[in-house]
């Protein structure tokens, strides 16, 4: 029997060894020894049997389960409620002397896929599983617009998604899709795959990395993108935001009432081997992009665009989930508009920092009074948009300006390392992980013309900013810049003075040392909502927390700490399944999240959870009033100089939970108990609500003994160790607190982050 390298403790921890006749078996290997047994275990001999020895059965960790689907040999039984593993059934495994059994839906899964539809219109989502792999959703799902929904998928699972449109079902699921369809005649492709052409998110996890890719080679029905989080490696996003029907070649359509519905490849339009690198063209050698490729490949260039295109269009991560958006080129329109009485050269510049974000091609925008011009900007794009002023060209075409001259020619201004000061620049982060915008007007390096954000068609806050007043009429004489004898623009006091005080740089860093200036104040008095010095904080929140239910109930999620915003509503949060919700934390914040399960409310303000419940019963759980034990906690410091975050059990567990930081700097490790913890809870560890296990107590929880409190005598790191209870959390939470003194594998610190928080 072959054996992985790394089978022990875990592979035997989750092993119950079969009589029967393996097809295969390596001699004179033993196994390492059982946990909680003298024994050890012996292999599949030559002589066609198993050794059979007593041990007990223990709750499998992730590390267990994962091992049982990687070995699937003859000699391993199966997982309770999976597939069964070569001819060994459930009943027959049920029947012998020792067994050990994994749930299969507990186990740790490989990743998660987060489906999200930016159509306009309703999609149907195709995934077809590669051989042997379990098809997840059946195959297929359907899409509202707006809609997300989250799909894990096991260890080791590979296949493709694609976008079905324009689709019809009838009452019995039965119908038949424009683009995409999968030849099943049902809504869920139950294992066939989508008819070309489509746009394909392809995928294979743990080999030992993950790989991902969006195809061309087949065609293109919609734009796709796919953004990894939380893992480790290259981990770029990979996307196909442009429209191709829009602009594709007429030998290439699939109309539909006129109109352009997809757009086939060479291969699938004419079948020719130099297309579809066959024949003499079957290598990279011989199978070169073609005109029509190119198209593709202009479009889209980190999508495959014919079958040897793999230089530019794999890429690899571990360890990560991963978001797969639908119609992503729709995220953010930017609509510059110049209200001036003076002729202005917008520009926009990606920051550099975040990967994958290009720059926004716009070309020559020179807007005269009363002029707009709409440009479209890829999702996770951050950047600056500003305007030059008094511009003019010389013979060369070279552009000088009186104010925002970054030294580009008329047409762009290129990449420059920042925005050129002093200008007034409106930041933008579209956050495509945390499906949230931020955005802000920037008074740091200084002002040039007056400026307005106004949002439109979005949810959320949303308010509108601006910075209306001109502030060149007021600018103190130290701050001024002067073209003409006129004052063109007004320095911030940083820009002028270079001073640590004014910039909030050495032993002024820290928001308690820099502090606002007078000229600061001037910029605020006059903008209030614009960011006018570097520790200018009021102008924007600390954190957002985004909290995901991927439970199959819903919740109730809980806060306690200093208040956040939004305000809860009066009976707290409920949460869906899928359902999301995003909280803004002020500077300095520190408290806790749990989730509140199985709860009831009554016309007097009271509440009863199953699990979570709020001290006193209330509705609300606002202020520092957490939630009784046993729960799930997320608890989080937040500092401008670097947030700790970590997964708490150290009350007990109610439902699984993660922590995925987002665009932070530093350690940002995600945090994550994603085993259900009730499923295999010692017996006197279990909180029952009607004859189900609802929450595990910890040890300090369930018997308030010293030695598991680490109170009295054992109120220090020295004296107080992991027992056996804590040591059963540990396992199945390895990054999580499981006693108090459990620092060292279990905080973590990130910097400048939001936080995903994901129940389930």
């Amino acid at each position: 029997m072959q054996r992985p390298e790394e089978s022990s403790p875990d592979v035997v921890e989750a092993m119950s060894w079969a009589m029967g006749e393996p097809t295969g078996g390596v001699r004179g290997n033993s196994l390492s020894p059982v946990p909680g047994s003298a024994d050890s275990v012996g292999d599949c001999g030559g002589d066609g049997r198993a050794a059979v020895v007593p041990f007990s059965p223990i709750p499998p960790s992730p590390a267990c389960c994962n091992a049982i689907r990687t070995l699937g040999q003859p000699c391993l039984c199966v997982l309770v409620n999976g597939p069964p593993v070569t001819g060994v059934d459930r009943n027959m495994a049920m029947q012998l002397p020792d067994k050990c059994s994994a749930n299969f839906e507990s186990c740790a899964d490989a990743a998660v896929f987060m489906l999200e539809n930016r159509c306009k219109t309703t999609i149907w989502p195709g995934i077809l599983a590669g051989a042997g792999k379990p098809q997840l959703m059946n195959g297929g799902l359907v899409l509202n617009p707006g809609q997300t929904i989250s799909i894990n998928a096991p260890t080791g699972w590979s296949g493709r998604m694609w976008g079905r449109t324009e689709c019809s079902f009838d009452q019995s699921g039965r119908g038949y899709c424009a683009t995409g369809d999968c030849g099943s005649g049902m809504e869920q492709c139950a294992g066939t795959g989508g008819a070309p052409p489509a746009t394909l998110a392809e995928f294979t996890l743990d080999s030992p990395l993950d790989f991902y890719d969006i195809s061309l080679v087949d065609g293109f029905n919609v734009p796709v993108s796919i953004v990894p989080s939380g893992g480790s490696g290259d981990c770029r996003p990979v996307r196909c935001l442009e429209d191709l029907n829009r602009r594709c070649p007429s030998g290439l359509q699939v109309t539909r009432n006129r109109r352009v519905v997809a757009c086939k490849s060479a291969c699938l339009a004419f079948n020719q081997p130099e297309y579809c690198c066959t024949g003499a063209y079957n290598s990279p050698r011989t199978c070169k992009p073609s005109v029509y490729s190119r198209v593709f490949k202009d479009s889209c260039p980190a999508a495959y665009s014919y079958a040897y295109d793999d230089s530019t269009s794999i890429v690899t991560c571990q360890g990560a989930d991963y978001s797969i958006s639908f119609c992503t080129d729709q995220a953010t329109v930017f609509t510059l508009q110049n209200r001036c009485t003076e002729t202005l050269w917008p520009e926009i510049l990606a920051k550099p920092g975040i990967t994958g974000d290009p720059q926004v091609k716009h070309g020559d925008i020179k807007l005269n009074q009363g002029q707009t011009v709409s440009i479209t900007a890829p999702t996770s794009w951050w950047g600056q948009v500003w305007a030059r002023t008094e511009c003019s060209s010389d013979k060369a075409g070279r552009l000088n300006c009186a104010t925002g001259d970054c030294g580009g020619s008329i047409e762009e201004c290129g990449r420059p390392d920042r925005t050129p000061p002093p200008t007034t620049a409106a930041n933008f982060l579209l956050n495509e992980s945390m499906a949230m915008d931020y955005y802000s007007i920037n008074l740091l390096a200084g002002f040039n013309i007056p400026i307005s954000i106004v949002p439109s068609g979005g949810s959320g806050d949303c308010r509108p900013i601006s910075c209306l007043t001109d502030l060149d009429t007021r600018c103190p004489s130290a701050l001024q810049v002067r073209s003409n004898g006129r004052v063109v623009a007004c320095k911030s006091a940083c820009l002028a003075f270079d001073q640590p005080e004014y910039c909030c740089t050495g032993a002024y860093e820290s928001p308690d040392a820099c502090k606002p200036s007078s000229y600061s104040q001037i910029f605020k008095d006059s903008c209030p909502s614009a960011f006018t010095y570097p520790r200018d904080d009021s102008s924007g929140d600390a954190a957002v927390f985004t909290m995901q239910n991927r439970c199959t109930t819903k919740i109730w999620p809980g806060i306690a700490g200093p208040p956040v915003q939004p305000e809860l509503p009066d009976n707290g949060v409920a949460l869906s399944p899928s359902q999301t919700i995003n909280i803004s934390a002020p500077a300095g914040w520190a408290g806790e999240v749990w989730a509140r399960t199985g709860c009831s409310f009554d016309n007097g303000g009271g509440v009863n959870c199953t699990s979570g419940n709020c001290d006193g019963g209330v509705e609300e759980c606002g202020g520092t009033s957490g939630g009784p034990p046993p729960a799930t906690f997320a608890i989080f410091m937040l500092d401008d100089q670097v947030d700790s975050y970590a997964v708490d059990l150290i009350s007990g567990f109610n439902v699984p939970i993660s922590i995925v930081p987002s665009g932070g700097s530093g350690d940002c490790k995600p945090v994550r108990c994603l085993t259900d913890l009730n499923m295999h809870c010692p017996s006197k560890l279990q909180v029952r609500r009607n004859g189900r296990v609802v929450a595990c107590k910890s040890a300090c929880s369930a018997f308030n003994r010293p030695e598991d409190c680490c109170t009295g005598d054992y109120d220090n790191p020295k004296a107080c160790k992991p027992s056996s209870y804590s040591k059963f959390f540990k396992d199945s939470c390895p990054s999580a607190y499981s006693y108090p003194y459990d620092d060292s594998t279990s905080l973590f610190t990130c910097k400048g982050a939001d936080y995903l928080i994901s129940f389930c």
